[in-house]
């Protein structure tokens, strides 16, 4: 296992964090992350989001505005996923205004466009226990999140979302806190969940609520607390907090034929507030596969600055394979806006890389009148 070498210092993190030549950077708030492919058969490409705009980055070329959601919305999450197998990914994207909506996005003719009514609630892309990218969903139960029924969600060629089988899972499960390793067969696939205390712990598939590991200590990392208002039953106010993890990526990474999870690990207190949300100190990449019983750690990122927002494998158009890391930098104060950075890390060691040495094709740029 290799360890990361902030030394545990958050300040020493921040200074190198925002030191280190970036892939991109903003004086915004990013809070999505995904990589994937925008043409079969083309290079793997890195997709950041922030505000209300998702945007490809490509080292060594400008960065491209692909999308904007609807005006008055805020983007708080992006996964990416090819659902219909051919070779292209498709976006979901959480979106917050009044109330959380989720969107599914995809590459039509050229451009991106949404591919269906937007889905009131919780929508996400995952891979399913035979390994193949599927849309969960999951309904609000008396107006609160994370209560409802877990579905998987068809999307029909006419842009129609309707729900299928229900998923073997406890009430209450929250959506994003669960995920499979898939194995030879989805008979020796293995189930994981996100703990409310923050640990990992890996799930009997055949009985769900039985817990067969737990980790010792904290691992998941919240990093973007969202503070909203629902009715409750008799239509009073009520708040609620809520805390998402960043995104845990899937895949079989070094291409050995097992399937190991890319997540962001170390939560910690909320260190900064901006608007209705609270983004948590530390935060480094992790990644980890499946032994005997649960799982465990093959090697880490550097400690990265205030909060890191998500995570992603990339493969290079160099052939370099890399982890990207959205980072938050920089505190909010009277005079200054927040500040994000986009930083490329060795996928073998962990360790932090400058773009500057990265080499990649440029992205297309988006046909005119492109919203």
């Amino acid at each position: 296992m290799l360890a990361g070498c902030a030394h545990g210092k958050a300040a020493d993190a921040i200074a190198r964090a925002a030191a280190q030549e970036a892939l991109w950077s903003c004086q915004c708030l990013a809070t999505g992350l995904a990589t994937g492919f925008d043409e079969a058969g083309g290079e793997q490409r890195i997709w950041v989001a922030a505000g209300r705009e998702i945007t490809t980055v490509v080292p060594g070329a400008e960065p491209v505005v692909e999308w904007r959601a609807p005006r008055f919305t805020r983007i708080l999450r992006l996964e990416s996923g090819d659902l219909d197998g051919d070779g292209i990914d498709e976006w979901v994207v959480l979106l917050e205004a009044n109330s959380v909506r989720s969107v599914v996005v995809g590459r039509r003719n050229g451009t991106w466009e949404t591919l269906a009514k937007p889905w009131n609630g919780y929508l996400r892309i995952m891979l399913d226990a035979s390994a193949k990218p599927t849309l969960v969903a999951q309904s609000s139960a008396g107006h609160k999140p994370f209560f409802g029924p877990l579905h998987r969600i068809e999307l029909a060629d006419n842009g129609t979302l309707s729900k299928g089988a229900a998923l073997a899972l406890p009430a209450g499960t929250p959506l994003f806190d669960f995920f499979w390793l898939p194995g030879t067969d989805p008979a020796a696939s293995r189930l994981f969940s996100l703990e409310s205390s923050d640990q990992l712990a890996e799930r009997d598939a055949r009985s769900p609520k039985s817990r067969t590991w737990r980790s010792d200590s904290r691992i998941v990392a919240r990093p973007v607390e969202i503070e909203r208002e629902f009715r409750g039953y008799f239509g009073e106010q009520q708040d609620e907090f809520i805390r998402l993890a960043a995104p845990i990526e899937v895949s079989d990474f070094d291409g050995d034929g097992v399937f190991e999870a890319l997540l962001v690990g170390g939560a910690a207190r909320p260190a900064v507030v901006f608007e209705n949300m609270r983004f948590h100190q530390g935060g480094d990449v992790r990644l980890l596969a499946a032994g005997e019983r649960g799982l465990a750690e093959l090697r880490r990122s550097a400690l990265l600055g205030r909060a890191v927002a998500a995570a992603s494998s990339w493969s290079a158009g160099d052939g370099g394979r890399y982890w990207v890391a959205a980072v938050w930098t920089r505190h909010r104060a009277v005079f200054k806006r927040p500040e994000s950075r986009l930083l490329l890390l060795d996928a073998l060691s962990g360790d932090l890389v400058s773009a500057l040495s990265v080499g990649a094709s440029p992205p297309r740029q988006p046909d005119d009148g492109q919203q």
